[in-house]
């Protein structure tokens, strides 16, 4: 029986790279909210679960964080980033990994687990938040 290497990919960069690649210019997305926060808007992504669907396909499951000066801001910009999800199947997603080698990685599937809603976080009080939860299939075999 011949092996195949389907290593699941690092879903928050590949996520992180998807949102930073086609969200509006002068926005970025991070795996964490910045020590030095930007000015205006900014997204941050967290995997919270998810499941392997199959063999070659890791379904991983975000909450992502749109921050925005004030509310109208940030559900306009959650939706931005759910356009971007909702978008991505069949496309390639060119990230960096730990070890800062670029990579790509192959999205075949988008599904929303609960649409933008207002959260504030406690710990940012210079913005407002909005956020929502999605997967997205990443193949591990491409």
């Amino acid at each position: 029986m011949t092996q195949h290497d389907n290593k699941r990919k690092p879903a928050t960069a590949v996520a992180v790279a998807l949102l930073n690649a086609r969200l509006p210019e002068g926005v970025r997305a991070y795996a964490d909210v910045p020590r030095e926060r930007p000015p205006s808007l900014f997204v941050t992504v967290k995997r919270v679960g998810g499941v392997r669907r199959n063999v070659v396909t890791d379904n991983p499951l975000y909450v992502v964080g749109c921050y925005a000066p004030g509310d109208m801001q940030a559900e306009a910009l959650a939706n931005d980033a759910i356009a971007v999800f909702e978008n991505a199947p069949g496309v390639a997603v060119e990230y960096v990994d730990a070890y800062d080698v670029t990579q790509s990685a192959f999205v075949n599937r988008y599904d929303e687990a609960a649409g933008p809603q207002n959260y504030p976080d406690p710990d940012v009080s210079t913005h407002r938040r909005w956020q929502f939860s999605a997967s997205l299939g990443i193949a591990s075999n491409v």
